[in-house]
């Protein structure tokens, strides 16, 4: 429901992670819809070869639409300027000051989404009053989170320094 108050969470690329920053994006989807299930998560998650996607679907996603496209800027301002209530955003996997987030990958030349790419102009008037972001990648707070929160007008937070990621298991801890 593109008018319906929503979440996204984006996981860029594992490459040196593995898939971690994908689980990290299907822990934290579930536990938002635990958490407010009236409201839609969406979940942008970027399959590699060494992504078990069973591993993701067995984890608890529903609605699961693949989408055989590189995930640019262009094409994540595609998908989230679609819909009008925008409550969180967050960013989990690699991230740079200079380079902003990573989000795919062709090869090994990463696909980054830079601080002051003009395709972030596309979201802004599409979040709610209590709209937030959070930024999950190392460096994310120096240039693109400041940046992201004047352009849009919410809360915005990224790393300084590192981020550590862990994904909850069905033993209940965290690995």
């Amino acid at each position: 429901n593109l008018n319906h108050r929503t979440h996204f969470l984006v996981a860029s690329r594992g490459n040196d992670l593995g898939y971690l920053p994908q689980l990290v994006v299907v822990s934290r989807a579930l536990k938002i819809a635990d958490m407010y299930p009236e409201e839609q998560v969406v979940a942008i998650i970027p399959i590699e070869a060494e992504t078990p996607p069973t591993e993701i679907k067995r984890m608890g996603l529903s609605n699961i639409e693949y989408i055989d496209a590189l995930l640019n800027s262009k094409k994540l301002m595609d998908e989230m300027s679609a819909f009008s209530q925008i409550v969180s955003f967050h960013t989990f996997g690699h991230a740079a000051i200079v380079e902003g987030t990573f989000l795919d990958a062709v090869g090994d030349k990463d696909v980054r989404w830079y601080p002051n790419d003009s395709q972030s102009k596309r979201l802004i008037g599409h979040f709610t009053e209590d709209a937030f972001a959070t930024l999950n990648g190392c460096n994310a707070g120096h240039q693109l989170a400041p940046y992201f929160s004047k352009l849009w007008k919410i809360p915005v937070s990224g790393a300084l320094t590192g981020t550590h990621f862990e994904t909850v298991y069905e033993d209940g801890q965290y690995y």
